[in-house]
């Protein structure tokens, strides 16, 4: 429930909400203290502005661990001189 009434809250509308857990189980067992939030901070933190849409896009998102993966891929993109809103694409449409 706790993980529900987060996602909730950062954008995902409830009717996506099984088509999600759907395509990714694991979600419902991740901590949102530990997990989901910074995952969501992060995303932020790079200039995506509706979350919970882009997590509707891409739930496999919410499997990757920022500082283990989702930092390193957002990295190298920026290393690239990769625009901004060139990899918030990405990460709807790749990762």
């Amino acid at each position: 429930k706790p993980v529900i009434d987060y996602l909730l809250n950062t954008g995902v509308g409830k009717d996506y909400l099984p088509a999600m857990l759907t395509s990714q189980p694991a979600i419902i067992g991740y901590s949102v203290e530990n997990h989901i939030k910074p995952l969501v901070s992060y995303l932020e933190e790079i200039g995506v502005e509706n979350v919970g849409e882009l997590l509707v896009k891409r739930p496999t998102l919410l499997g990757l661990s920022v500082d283990q993966s989702l930092r390193k891929i957002v990295d190298y993109l920026q290393s690239t001189d990769t625009p901004p809103e060139k990899i918030i694409e990405y990460l709807g449409t790749s990762i």
